[in-house]
């Protein structure tokens, strides 16, 4: 995975291969279906530069965003995930001098950035403040699966506060998301554009936003569904256009934040050289709306074009606004 969403690769994010990486690049990685293959396919390789294109293990559809906490513990949500769904993707800040490695309990007590990506696997309401070795301010912790093998901590695993200033910062939006891979429809192809994902949400200042793609049919095929990223909880309007004609308008209701698929009520058909269009109307009464929108991580978009005071529908030049997977089914 590291290796096709890198600068030396088409998908291309701005970053040296094996320098680490950002949240969002599993993210594109996973939701363009380039990703999971057989890890016997692709087997690691510290010095690799390139990876073979593969057929992926499984299609995700959707990815949930965790909300934020409000308190230390306001962790119920967390713990739904994981019952739910399994592991979560999260960030901590690392230092060794933190960690009590008798215990292998860690509490970072400051505000900062994390450093480092982990996967929170369960928790302990009763696991004693003392095992730290800066107390926090109560008990509890979550249990931790690490990337640094089995030698390291208890088999790989380790313990983090609760109160832990930086893992699931309290009042801080998109710390954590997890893959929902127990949906059942496994659709057989898509459309998109930016196939390395997202990078960064566009700050819009309206309750209500419009943004299409258009695409040309590449085979006699059935559209069932849409997929998009959402920031917040919003009503949604979906129209798909086939050859300038409206074939359908679906509304609903969207909670909370991620990139969900939306199964559309009924298919629209569609044949070799057709151009079809989907239209996607977001709004929220309560909350500015935000675009989606995959740009080049140190490069800011060139807006060419905004539409109408009330609308968000825009061209972006050096980077693609990413709006739409379309999920198609033979």
């Amino acid at each position: 995975m590291k290796n096709l969403i890198e600068m030396y690769s088409a998908y291309g994010w701005q970053m040296e291969t094996n320098n680490g990486g950002y949240n969002g690049m599993p993210m594109g990685y996973l939701a363009s279906w380039l990703g999971p293959v057989n890890a016997t396919l692709d087997p690691f390789d510290d010095m690799g530069t390139l990876s073979p294109l593969l057929d992926s293990e499984i299609h995700v559809q959707n990815i949930y965003v965790l909300p934020a906490r409000t308190s230390y513990t306001d962790n119920d949500a967390i713990k739904e995930a994981i019952l739910k769904y399994g592991g979560l993707y999260a960030s901590y800040y690392h230092s060794a001098n933190y960690l009590n490695s008798r215990t292998n309990g860690y509490y970072y007590p400051s505000l900062n950035g994390g450093n480092h990506a982990i996967t929170v696997v369960g928790w302990d309401d009763n696991y004693s403040r003392s095992n730290f070795y800066n107390s926090p301010a109560g008990n509890g912790a979550f249990i931790v699966k690490n990337s640094w093998g089995s030698s390291w901590g208890d088999n790989g695993y380790f313990y983090i506060s609760y109160y832990d200033r930086v893992l699931f910062a309290v009042n801080k939006d998109n710390q954590a998301f997890t893959y929902i891979l127990n949906d059942t429809v496994r659709y057989t192809k898509n459309y998109q554009y930016d196939v390395a994902g997202m990078t960064d949400y566009l700050v819009t200042g309206k309750k209500t936003i419009w943004y299409q793609n258009i695409y040309n049919a590449t085979g006699n095929e059935a559209i069932a569904a849409v997929s998009t990223f959402f920031n917040t909880t919003v009503d949604y309007e979906i129209s798909v256009y086939v050859n300038d004609v409206l074939q359908l308008t679906q509304n609903g209701k969207h909670e909370g934040s991620g990139y969900y698929t939306i199964p559309l009520k009924e298919y629209v058909p569609v044949a070799v050289g057709d151009i079809f269009k989907i239209v996607v109307k977001l709004t929220n009464p309560q909350k500015d709306m935000q675009l989606s929108l995959f740009q080049n991580r140190f490069q800011q978009p060139d807006v060419i074009m905004l539409l109408e005071y009330h609308t968000s529908v825009m061209t972006v030049k050096n980077g693609q606004i990413y709006m739409i997977l379309l999920f198609f089914r033979i």
